[in-house]
């Protein structure tokens, strides 16, 4: 038998090479600062009057950083919330304006890898030092002008300022913004004069702060409807999540279109794969024309829309990685019950076209936040026959360098999590092999002690700090053989 060290010995001496080192003090000093301003979203998330009174502070740290509404009409912002494929919308949604010949801005939360990739310019990152630049600016004045060392914004806020800084120098000729969390009380909803807004699919998520139904949820999301703005969404998998976006749209004097499934869109190869990528992409596509026609221009251009919608990158969704001839990755960020069955389906498509020989099935999964765990662990184990599973926490490795302060402090919390889960699994499956490794970089490594002649297809999923755990090592260890040529 042969090991899989042996077929991918690159990948295997992965640790021969240290992570790629920041090369901007500025941009360190900025994480550090950004660090020390995470809040505890356990407390905030139990209040929703806390995230009130920060979200009715906003418009002071906004002036105090020199941006006025005025200023943000003039970004003519595409504002998305939802629950499942808001990140998706936007980025086909910014990639068909730019398609189509407009400058766009793009802000997202969270990032994958690094902070910058939440701050797009023309579909591509600011720099480090840029962001340094703007963050490091925006936290001195803030500080400077601040009333008491209470009186500071978290740092998802000084984010938000930045962004529509940059945007703003940038004279971008369109801003499409994701909401983080929610919709009223996040710190995007500060823009009252969007060019057009977007809800995604609802589903239960962070409950603790957007409520227990589906209906105070939907209203939550639909906070971003603003009077006189058009609105779009789609048919919403859940009764009554339609029904009070629609009775939230009327009060507001908002009209909400629900867009069906595009027609046109059936044969076209979309930029990010799986089948309800059909269903983000149609919503993006009226959001886009939605935009141009606020704007004066009317419909957009079939052939440019159609570019755009093709040429779309996002990463970590639905995103294949191949290492060597016999070791490939399958990672989606899926961290909903309903997003984890379209993960599992799409991973099922991929092997049933790609490997018509055997094939090992390895799961490396985590899970944080409050998740049904067993749930989710049900669900796996309904759907795919796994040989090998592999529980591991949201830390890169031994370091803990990767997430900023809590997670040097909660790692033996995330272990203890994974152990208890290892025993639902054993109980619920006794033919899969199962374990547990402290950090990303060790689920990678343990992948060496599968010997067999077979391919093997590792589906990475759960979390979207263990998907950017696992791209940042393989864009590291691609980094440093490059650099070791």
């Amino acid at each position: 038998m042969t090991s899989l060290a042996t077929k991918c010995p690159s990948f295997f001496n992965l640790r021969r090479y240290p992570l790629a080192k920041m090369t901007c003090e500025k941009y360190e000093k900025a994480l550090d600062i950004s660090n020390s301003i995470q809040p505890d979203w356990k407390m905030v998330g139990s209040s929703i009057s806390i995230a009130q009174r920060r979200m009715d502070a906003f418009p002071r740290y906004l002036e105090r950083a020199g941006i006025t509404q005025d200023d943000l009409s003039r970004l003519n912002v595409v504002h998305v919330s939802g629950t499942k494929g808001k990140g998706s919308v936007c980025a086909f949604t910014e990639s068909v304006l730019r398609s189509s010949g407009f400058k766009t801005g793009f802000l997202s939360s969270p990032h994958l890898i690094d902070l910058v990739e939440r701050v797009r310019i023309n579909g591509k990152p600011i720099s480090q030092e840029q962001f340094a630049d703007y963050f490091l600016e925006a936290y001195n004045k803030l500080w400077s002008l601040r009333r008491d060392d209470f009186d500071m914004p978290f740092f998802i806020f000084i984010v938000n300022i930045l962004a529509f800084k940059i945007f703003l120098d940038e004279k971008v000729d369109v801003a499409v913004l994701e909401v983080g969390l929610g919709g009223t009380f996040d710190p995007t909803n500060i823009v009252k004069k969007p060019a057009v807004c977007g809800v995604t699919a609802l589903h239960f998520d962070h409950q603790c702060f957007l409520g227990d139904s589906i209906e105070e949820i939907a209203w939550n999301k639909a906070g971003i409807f603003k009077p006189g703005v058009p609105a779009f969404t789609i048919e919403q998998p859940i009764p009554g999540a339609l029904s009070e976006l629609k009775h939230c749209a009327e009060e507001k004097g908002v009209k909400l279109q629900t867009v069906k499934m595009n027609m046109e869109l059936e044969d076209v190869e979309l930029g990010l794969e799986g089948f309800h990528q059909k269903t983000n992409a149609s919503l993006a596509v009226s959001l886009s024309n939605g935009w141009a026609e606020q704007m004066g221009y009317g419909k957009l251009d079939r052939v440019k829309v159609i570019r755009g919608l093709q040429n779309v990158r996002w990463p970590g969704r639905c995103e294949t990685v191949k290492v060597g001839d016999n070791l490939t990755f399958y990672l989606d960020a899926a961290h909903t019950a309903e997003s984890l069955k379209l993960c599992l389906e799409w991973f099922k498509t991929k092997l049933q076209f790609e490997h018509q020989q055997s094939v090992k099935k390895v799961l490396v999964c985590t899970f944080t936040g409050e998740r049904n765990d067993e749930n989710f662990l049900r669900i796996f184990n309904n759907e795919v026959s796994f040989d090998h599973v592999i529980l591991t926490t949201p830390i890169l490795d031994s370091d803990n360098s990767f997430r900023h302060k809590d997670a040097r402090t909660v790692v033996s919390m995330h272990i203890d999590r994974c152990h208890r889960n290892m025993a639902i699994w054993k109980e619920m499956n006794n033919r899969s092999d199962v374990s547990v490794e402290e950090h990303i970089d060790g689920a990678l490594s343990s992948l060496r002690n599968i010997s067999d002649n077979a391919n093997i297809c590792v589906l990475v999923t759960g979390s979207l700090y263990l998907v950017g755990g696992v791209l940042k090592l393989l864009e590291d260890l691609t980094d440093s053989k490059q650099q070791c040529k």
